[in-house]
């Protein structure tokens, strides 16, 4: 499962660094490889779509929600580069294009434009990244990579309820 520009580490809070193995990355089955290097490439993209939120966003709410993604996945992605580090795997360290497609779509638009499109994308990137982690959590073959999906999973699972709630009410119709 491909995890989206939202796939996000963001891991406010996490503990899932403590303790990890120093195990290779040729120890890391390959759909926990993916896993981190996906998450590692959605949570720069999460940074910078915030960014742009923040910037550009009308509602205020949108901009908060942008600066929470901002916050969140920064400390989310530091906290996936000692994991990944500790398996010994490289995570992006560029914007991935789609990512960068996204941003350049968004940043086209102004005003409530922009808020409705933006959190269009982050319910529906949300929905997808959500999945994807409780994928990892229940049946990833790295035990210290299935703790890191299981921990960052309530973060997740709240920026989708947020997500939706501001959908909602800046459009009047609920994604669900």
């Amino acid at each position: 499962m491909r995890i989206p520009v939202m796939a996000v580490v963001v891991a406010v809070g996490l503990a899932a660094t403590a303790g990890l193995s120093a195990a290779g990355a040729g120890n890391l089955q390959e759909n926990d490889l993916r896993f981190l290097r996906e998450a590692g490439g959605g949570g720069l993209a999460e940074v910078a779509l915030g960014k742009l939120a923040v910037d550009q966003g009308h509602n205020p709410e949108v901009r908060a929600f942008g600066q929470r993604m901002m916050d969140d996945h920064g400390k989310g992605n530091e906290q996936l580069l000692a994991l990944a580090q500790g398996k010994k795997v490289e995570v992006p360290s560029e914007l991935p294009a789609d990512a960068k497609q996204t941003g350049e779509r968004l940043a086209a638009l102004s005003g409530a434009a922009f808020d409705r499109e933006f959190m269009k994308i982050m319910v529906s990137d949300h929905e997808k990244v959500v999945a994807a982690f409780e994928g990892e959590a229940n049946s990833g073959g790295d035990s210290d990579v299935q703790q890191f999906a299981a921990q960052t999973l309530p973060m997740l699972r709240d920026h989708l309820t947020q997500a939706r709630r501001i959908q909602t009410a800046l459009t009047g119709v609920s994604s669900q």
